[in-house]
């Protein structure tokens, strides 16, 4: 449909609608492992608009989850080729988040504007698989 104005019989119709505005959608904190094994956690957010309405409503299940989805691997995949040490400059990662998602987001009907970095630093990571006992071991770099 294009803007306009149209008959709406709610008997026999439904009308769904979508915001066309700019959005920003928020990564959730990611950790990720460094080439050089350092356990990180990275956070951001993406810019986007919806561009064709059509393909967002149609092609595309949850286009916000789906966006949230493609940068979180598209991060840990940049982080697992990157010494830690490298990652202080963040334009090389913001660039590789954005060219990877446009790339990925070109069916979706989105048009990925900006994608920001609000977090990233050294954490400690536990995860504990299985019913064995665990083993922590301290890095001996700190």
């Amino acid at each position: 449909m294009e803007p306009g104005w149209y008959y709406y019989w709610p008997i026999l119709q439904e009308c769904n609608g979508l915001n066309t505005t700019p959005q920003v959608v928020d990564l959730r904190p990611q950790s990720a492992l460094t080439s050089d094994t350092k356990d990180i956690a990275i956070s951001g957010g993406i810019k986007y608009r919806v561009s064709d309405a059509r393909k967002t409503l149609l092609d595309v299940q949850d286009h916000d989850k789906s966006i949230q989805t493609l940068a979180l691997g598209i991060i840990c995949e940049f982080i697992s080729k990157h010494r830690f040490e490298d990652l202080s400059d963040l334009s090389e990662l913001k660039e590789s988040i954005l060219s990877g998602i446009r790339e990925e987001a070109t069916g979706m009907g989105l048009k990925i504007m900006k994608v920001y970095i609000t977090d990233i630093g050294r954490t400690r990571n536990i995860r504990m698989m299985g019913g064995g006992p665990a083993v922590i071991e301290e890095d001996k770099d700190e």
